[in-house]
């Protein structure tokens, strides 16, 4: 598009789009500090090797669908997100005990339908 190369790359469900000249990469949903919809434990999975993936290719933008430009630190944080995620769902046995739990991990963090939504997911 107007000289400017783009590269797709399934995940799954979902593309990013990898924009080499700018060094960047467009994802459906990253967010800093936002809980994010996380629908099953290889989903967590997934999105987190997606997020290594980003780590080692060093992208220096992460162009989110839902939010503003983000970095490295976002990828890192996400990470961490997604470990705690997995290690509460393990931990807890109803959608009530983890959004509670989670919450308690991330008190700061925005998208409380995002976690009400993986919760859903998780807990059927």
């Amino acid at each position: 598009m107007a000289g400017i190369s783009f590269n797709l790359i399934e995940r799954g469900e979902a593309y990013d789009l990898e924009i080499p000249a700018i060094n960047a990469v467009y994802t459906h949903m990253l967010g800093k500090n936002s809980h994010s919809i996380l629908t099953s434990l290889e989903h967590m999975e997934e999105t987190a090797i997606a997020l290594k993936t980003y780590q080692a290719k060093g992208y220096e933008r992460i162009l989110p669908s839902h939010d503003g430009p983000e970095g490295q630190d976002a990828v890192a944080e996400k990470l961490s997100y997604i470990e705690k995620a997995k290690e509460l769902a393990a931990a807890n046995g109803t959608a009530e005990d983890f959004i509670h739990a989670m919450q308690e991990a991330f008190p700061n963090y925005d998208g409380e339908n995002y976690l009400e939504m993986t919760a859903g997911c998780l807990y059927q």
